[in-house]
């Protein structure tokens, strides 16, 4: 804020009263970034093509035995070594 030409007045002529003119384009942008968001572990979980990457071996149907798994709020966890 100590760095900003005009402190903290020209900050709030700039936000509040669009003093350089941004406002119409950022909220455009924030529009389009809203519009098409995707929530990545939601595709995990709907693409059964996505959800063979989370196993414990890629090229492998196999399980660890050597991992120990503990409780934690109503999940498992991996046991710390």
């Amino acid at each position: 804020m100590d760095k900003l030409e005009g402190g903290l007045d020209y900050l709030k002529e700039v936000i509040i009263h669009d003093r350089i003119g941004i406002c119409e384009a950022l909220e455009s942008e924030m529009e389009s970034l809203v519009g098409t968001f995707e929530c990545e572990w939601k595709q995990v979980l709907e693409k059964p093509r996505l959800m063979k990457r989370f196993s414990h071996f890629v090229n492998s149907d196999e399980t660890d035995d050597t991992i120990e798994y503990v409780p934690l709020r109503d999940q498992k966890m991996p046991k710390s070594w």
